[in-house]
Parts: structure tokens; sequence; C-alpha cells
């Protein structure tokens, strides 16, 4: 054997065929609306504002806040959002073309269905995308490149923020589904069918495993957030329900209330 030689086996079988078409910010809007078809995916990152997002596969509006990806699929004529009212709206997103990204979306948990990520490397990914928008200026070839290399950075920051788990442990992959995904509106059966299980069988596995059901453990992520949310935002008792993944707040309040002993506006009023 040739100790001289070495090689190694690519991870990726067949074709990275995931392309920059355009990219761009939006800065400091009030009152936006987004309400037409896009003929190309596209990937966006809010830095700051919230809003609401629909589209042909979701039953009930998507909470988009500050640190979240979210995804615009091609050609869905029901797709929109609408930022809340009075906060200021800042956005980036990346127009891509490409099976492959795709397949990325798939693999770390998102689909028209599901269209939303948290990232804790929001901060580096924003650096990324103010690169990729310069870059994009400078219409030559060097740009080009520049700017697929900023798009493959920003993946690899997304999928290393999904962390999804790769063993067939069923518990710890619905785990992931409710931590990741609990603004959105989450059932044990989406949950089971995400991971490809009968959701008696993930329902019996969760209680054995954490002695509680997966509705009780999204429950408690859902108001852990929302109490973050009351303790550090001004954002109102509608607008914290609809990041916590409640389309009512009067459901929402008596949640709450069932948890923590108090409505969320006595909550925040005893923080004072």
């Amino acid at each position: 054997m040739d100790d001289n030689y070495i090689q190694y086996q690519y991870l990726l079988r067949g074709s990275v065929d995931c392309n920059v078409l355009f990219c761009g910010k939006r800065q400091g809007s009030y009152n936006h609306a987004f309400m037409y078809p896009v003929k190309d995916l596209l990937l966006c990152f809010v830095k700051s504002g919230s809003a609401t997002l629909r589209n042909s596969h979701t039953s009930d509006p998507v909470a988009l806040r500050p640190g979240t990806m979210y995804v615009l699929y091609p050609h869905d004529p029901m797709q929109q959002y609408v930022t809340d009212a009075g906060v200021q709206w800042t956005i980036y997103w990346i127009g891509i073309t490409g099976s492959f990204v795709y397949q990325f979306l798939q693999h770390i948990g998102v689909a028209p269905e599901c269209p939303t990520l948290a990232l804790p490397h929001f901060s580096i990914i924003e650096d990324r995308m103010e690169k990729m928008v310069f870059a994009m200026k400078n219409l030559n070839y060097n740009a080009a490149l520049q700017c697929q290399e900023h798009l493959y950075r920003i993946l690899a920051l997304i999928h290393e923020d999904s962390c999804a788990p790769e063993a067939r442990d069923y518990v710890e992959q619905a785990l992931y589904i409710i931590r990741h995904n609990f603004g959105q509106n989450l059932s044990l059966e989406s949950i089971a069918n995400s991971i490809n299980i009968d959701k008696s069988y993930l329902a019996r596995l969760f209680k054995e495993k954490r002695n509680e059901t997966v509705m009780q453990c999204l429950t408690n992520c859902r108001m852990a957030e929302a109490e973050r949310i009351l303790q550090s935002t001004a954002y109102s008792v509608r607008e914290v329900a609809l990041f916590c993944g409640f389309a009512d707040e009067f459901y929402f309040s008596r949640v709450f209330r069932k948890h923590f002993g108090v409505s969320p506006s006595e909550y925040r009023k005893n923080l004072r």
C-alpha cells in the first residue's frame, strides 16, 4: 500500500446544483406585505420585526420573528406574509435554483407545511448576507464566484443550526421538531408524520422515555418561550401568542394562566 496516496470519498452523491440567482435586503420598512407568487425558491432571513406567513400548505398563520429563516416556495398563489403593525421589518433574501436546495431543506426539516427554522448563528449569517449583497453589485465572474461561496457557507451554518438527529431515535427526532418549530401549528399526528412513525407508537415511546406526552412537551416549550418574550420584549399578548404557535390569543391566555397561575398581562405587570 502506498502511504503517500490519500483519497477520501465525497459525502454528497450526485450533482450539487445550487446556484444564486439574486439576493437582496429590505431595511426598516413599516406595514410591509408580500402577496404574490414567486418564480424561484427564496431563502429569507428576518433581522428585525415580526410578521405572519401563510401558504397553501399551512392551516394556520406561521409567526416570523428575528433570527428566523423562512422559505418562499415557487408558484404558490396562496403564499403571503404581512408584517405586524408598528414594527420595523428588516430582512435578507436569496433566490436559488437547483434541485439540491430542495433536498437540503427536506434534510433539515423545512417544507411548505413547516417553512421556518430558528437560527442561533444568525449574526454570522447576516454578515455573510451583507457580503453577498455587496458582491452582487459587481456584475463580473469573480463576484459570482464569491456569491456562490457565501451561499454554501450560509447553508453550512443553517445545517449546523438545525442539528437534525441522524440516528433512528424517534423521541429525539420528535424533540428536535418541537424545539425548532413550536411556533407553528404542530400536532402529534404532524410530528409523527414528519419522522415516518405511527402516532400511537410515538406517543407511547415519548411517554416511556420522558414521562410526559408529546403535547405536554410542546406546551412546555411554548410557555418557556412566552415567558422569555414577556420578560425581555414589549410585544403585545397577541404577538406573543403568534410567536408561540397560538392563533387564538384568548386560548393562549388560558393555557398561560393554567401554566403560571396568572394571565400574560398580569405576569408582565408583576415584573415591574
